[in-house]
Protein backbone atom coordinates (compact mmCIF):
# COMPACT_ATOMS: atom_id res chain seq x y z
CA UNK A 1 0.00 0.00 0.00
CA UNK A 2 2.36 2.68 -1.24
CA UNK A 3 -0.36 5.33 -1.24
CA UNK A 4 -1.15 4.55 2.40
CA UNK A 5 2.52 4.94 3.32
CA UNK A 6 2.52 8.38 1.70
CA UNK A 7 -0.71 9.29 3.49
CA UNK A 8 0.76 8.24 6.83
CA UNK A 9 3.81 10.40 6.15
CA UNK A 10 1.65 13.41 5.40
CA UNK A 11 -0.42 12.65 8.49
CA UNK A 12 2.72 12.71 10.62
CA UNK A 13 3.63 16.06 9.07
CA UNK A 14 0.14 17.29 10.04
CA UNK A 15 0.57 16.15 13.64
CA UNK A 16 4.05 17.68 13.86
CA UNK A 17 2.67 20.98 12.57
CA UNK A 18 -0.20 20.98 15.07
CA UNK A 19 2.12 20.22 17.97
CA UNK A 20 4.59 22.83 16.77
CA UNK A 21 1.92 25.51 16.55
CA UNK A 22 0.33 24.76 19.90
CA UNK A 23 3.47 24.06 21.95
CA UNK A 24 1.49 21.70 24.18
CA UNK A 25 4.14 21.70 26.89
CA UNK A 26 2.99 25.25 27.69
CA UNK A 27 -0.54 24.10 28.55
CA UNK A 28 0.27 23.78 32.24
CA UNK A 29 -2.59 22.55 34.46
CA UNK A 30 -1.34 24.71 37.31
CA UNK A 31 -2.40 27.75 35.27
CA UNK A 32 -5.93 26.52 34.54
CA UNK A 33 -9.25 26.14 36.28
CA UNK A 34 -10.71 22.65 36.54
CA UNK A 35 -13.00 23.06 33.52
CA UNK A 36 -10.25 24.14 31.13
CA UNK A 37 -7.87 21.59 32.58
CA UNK A 38 -10.36 18.78 31.86
CA UNK A 39 -10.98 20.04 28.34
CA UNK A 40 -7.30 20.33 27.49
CA UNK A 41 -6.41 16.93 28.95
CA UNK A 42 -9.23 15.23 27.05
CA UNK A 43 -8.27 16.92 23.78
CA UNK A 44 -4.69 15.76 24.35
CA UNK A 45 -5.97 12.19 24.90
CA UNK A 46 -7.85 12.45 21.59
CA UNK A 47 -4.62 13.48 19.87
CA UNK A 48 -2.81 10.48 21.38
CA UNK A 49 -5.50 8.12 20.10
CA UNK A 50 -5.03 9.57 16.61
CA UNK A 51 -1.28 9.00 16.74
CA UNK A 52 -1.77 5.42 17.93
CA UNK A 53 -4.32 4.79 15.18
CA UNK A 54 -1.75 5.69 12.54
CA UNK A 55 0.82 3.42 14.18
CA UNK A 56 -1.67 0.56 14.01
CA UNK A 57 -2.42 1.25 10.34
CA UNK A 58 1.30 1.28 9.59
CA UNK A 59 1.67 -2.10 11.30
CA UNK A 60 -1.28 -3.55 9.35
CA UNK A 61 -3.53 -3.89 12.42
CA UNK A 62 -6.57 -2.45 10.69
CA UNK A 63 -9.38 -3.71 13.00
CA UNK A 64 -7.67 -2.20 16.05
CA UNK A 65 -6.99 1.03 14.15
CA UNK A 66 -10.62 1.48 13.17
CA UNK A 67 -11.77 0.64 16.71
CA UNK A 68 -9.52 3.33 18.19
CA UNK A 69 -11.30 6.08 16.26
CA UNK A 70 -14.33 5.63 18.54
CA UNK A 71 -12.53 6.76 21.75
CA UNK A 72 -10.67 9.39 19.72
CA UNK A 73 -14.03 10.91 18.78
CA UNK A 74 -15.54 10.57 22.24
CA UNK A 75 -12.53 12.14 23.99
CA UNK A 76 -12.78 15.11 21.63
CA UNK A 77 -16.51 15.46 22.21
CA UNK A 78 -16.12 15.23 25.97
CA UNK A 79 -13.34 17.82 25.84
CA UNK A 80 -15.66 20.33 24.21
CA UNK A 81 -18.52 19.38 26.51
CA UNK A 82 -16.34 19.83 29.60
CA UNK A 83 -15.42 23.36 28.58
CA UNK A 84 -18.76 24.67 27.36
CA UNK A 85 -21.63 22.53 28.63
CA UNK A 86 -20.78 20.36 31.64
CA UNK A 87 -22.18 21.17 35.07
CA UNK A 88 -19.82 21.83 37.95
CA UNK A 89 -20.77 18.46 39.45
CA UNK A 90 -19.69 16.79 36.19
CA UNK A 91 -16.34 18.54 36.26
CA UNK A 92 -15.85 17.42 39.86
CA UNK A 93 -16.57 13.83 38.82
CA UNK A 94 -14.05 14.08 35.98
CA UNK A 95 -11.31 15.60 38.11
CA UNK A 96 -11.73 13.59 41.31
CA UNK A 97 -8.88 11.29 42.44
CA UNK A 98 -9.51 7.74 41.25
CA UNK A 99 -11.10 5.53 43.91
CA UNK A 100 -13.83 2.90 43.88
CA UNK A 101 -16.30 5.57 44.99
CA UNK A 102 -15.30 8.18 42.41
CA UNK A 103 -15.27 5.52 39.70
CA UNK A 104 -18.90 4.76 40.58
CA UNK A 105 -19.75 8.46 40.52
CA UNK A 106 -18.11 8.88 37.11
CA UNK A 107 -20.61 6.41 35.65
CA UNK A 108 -23.20 9.17 36.03
CA UNK A 109 -21.43 11.33 33.45
CA UNK A 110 -23.46 12.37 30.42
CA UNK A 111 -23.40 10.06 27.39
CA UNK A 112 -22.27 10.98 23.90
CA UNK A 113 -25.61 11.94 22.33
CA UNK A 114 -26.62 14.04 25.32
CA UNK A 115 -23.23 15.80 25.35
CA UNK A 116 -23.78 16.85 21.75
CA UNK A 117 -27.29 18.08 22.57
CA UNK A 118 -26.02 20.09 25.53
CA UNK A 119 -23.27 21.67 23.40
CA UNK A 120 -25.73 23.18 20.94
CA UNK A 121 -25.75 26.95 21.17
CA UNK A 122 -22.88 27.00 23.67
CA UNK A 123 -19.77 25.97 21.73
CA UNK A 124 -17.98 27.86 18.91
CA UNK A 125 -19.64 28.01 15.51
CA UNK A 126 -19.24 24.85 13.45
CA UNK A 127 -18.03 22.55 16.23
CA UNK A 128 -21.29 20.74 17.04
CA UNK A 129 -22.17 20.48 13.36
CA UNK A 130 -18.88 18.72 12.58
CA UNK A 131 -19.14 16.42 15.59
CA UNK A 132 -22.72 15.51 14.72
CA UNK A 133 -21.80 14.91 11.09
CA UNK A 134 -19.07 12.49 12.17
CA UNK A 135 -21.46 10.75 14.56
CA UNK A 136 -24.13 10.30 11.89
CA UNK A 137 -21.78 8.96 9.22
CA UNK A 138 -19.32 6.89 11.25
CA UNK A 139 -20.53 5.91 14.70
CA UNK A 140 -22.61 2.86 13.77
CA UNK A 141 -19.69 1.23 11.98
CA UNK A 142 -17.25 2.17 14.74
CA UNK A 143 -19.51 0.69 17.41
CA UNK A 144 -19.68 -2.49 15.35
CA UNK A 145 -15.88 -2.70 15.41
CA UNK A 146 -15.76 -2.01 19.16
CA UNK A 147 -18.32 -4.68 19.99
CA UNK A 148 -17.33 -7.38 17.51
CA UNK A 149 -20.23 -6.75 15.17
CA UNK A 150 -20.99 -7.31 11.51
CA UNK A 151 -18.58 -4.68 10.20
CA UNK A 152 -15.47 -6.13 11.78
CA UNK A 153 -16.48 -9.71 10.92
CA UNK A 154 -17.14 -8.79 7.30
CA UNK A 155 -13.79 -7.04 6.96
CA UNK A 156 -12.00 -9.89 8.68
CA UNK A 157 -13.35 -12.18 5.97
CA UNK A 158 -12.99 -9.92 2.93
CA UNK A 159 -10.06 -7.70 3.87
CA UNK A 160 -9.49 -3.95 4.01
CA UNK A 161 -9.37 -2.23 0.61
CA UNK A 162 -6.91 0.62 0.31
CA UNK A 163 -9.59 3.25 -0.18
CA UNK A 164 -11.23 2.23 3.13
CA UNK A 165 -7.94 2.38 5.03
CA UNK A 166 -7.26 5.81 3.54
CA UNK A 167 -10.71 6.99 4.59
CA UNK A 168 -10.07 5.85 8.16
CA UNK A 169 -6.76 7.72 8.31
CA UNK A 170 -8.26 10.89 6.83
CA UNK A 171 -11.23 10.82 9.19
CA UNK A 172 -8.91 10.34 12.14
CA UNK A 173 -6.80 13.24 10.88
CA UNK A 174 -9.97 15.32 10.77
CA UNK A 175 -10.62 14.58 14.43
CA UNK A 176 -6.98 15.36 15.22
CA UNK A 177 -7.26 18.72 13.47
CA UNK A 178 -10.48 19.52 15.33
CA UNK A 179 -8.71 18.72 18.61
CA UNK A 180 -5.91 21.06 17.59
CA UNK A 181 -8.39 23.80 16.75
CA UNK A 182 -10.10 23.28 20.10
CA UNK A 183 -6.79 23.52 21.95
CA UNK A 184 -5.92 26.68 20.04
CA UNK A 185 -9.17 28.26 21.23
CA UNK A 186 -8.53 27.23 24.83
CA UNK A 187 -4.92 28.06 25.43
CA UNK A 188 -3.00 29.41 22.46
CA UNK A 189 -2.18 33.01 21.59
CA UNK A 190 -3.60 34.90 18.60
CA UNK A 191 -0.67 33.97 16.34
CA UNK A 192 -1.10 30.27 17.07
CA UNK A 193 -4.85 30.45 16.47
CA UNK A 194 -4.22 32.17 13.14
CA UNK A 195 -1.71 29.49 12.15
CA UNK A 196 -4.13 26.70 13.10
CA UNK A 197 -6.78 28.24 10.85
CA UNK A 198 -4.48 27.72 7.83
CA UNK A 199 -3.75 24.05 8.49
CA UNK A 200 -6.81 22.66 6.75
CA UNK A 201 -5.97 23.94 3.23
CA UNK A 202 -2.28 23.16 3.73
CA UNK A 203 -3.03 19.51 4.51
CA UNK A 204 -6.17 19.06 2.45
CA UNK A 205 -4.67 15.97 0.80
CA UNK A 206 -4.77 14.03 4.08
CA UNK A 207 -8.00 15.41 5.56
CA UNK A 208 -11.68 14.71 4.95
CA UNK A 209 -12.98 16.98 2.17
CA UNK A 210 -15.65 18.73 4.27
CA UNK A 211 -13.65 19.67 7.35
CA UNK A 212 -14.48 23.27 8.24
CA UNK A 213 -12.81 25.66 10.61
CA UNK A 214 -14.22 25.89 14.12
CA UNK A 215 -15.26 29.36 15.15
CA UNK A 216 -15.61 30.77 11.62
Amino acid sequence: MADIAHLLGRSQDLEDTIFGVLELDNFGPEQLDARLDAGIRLAAVSLEHGAALRDLVGAGHFPSAVTLMRPQFEALTRAAWAVWAAKEADISRLQAPLTLMTEKEARKLTGLSEMLTQLEGKSPAGLVEMLNAFKETSLTALNSFVHGGIHVLTRHASGYPEHLVAQVVRNSNGLMTMAGMLLALLGADDAARSRMSKIQPEFADCLPPLLSRIGS
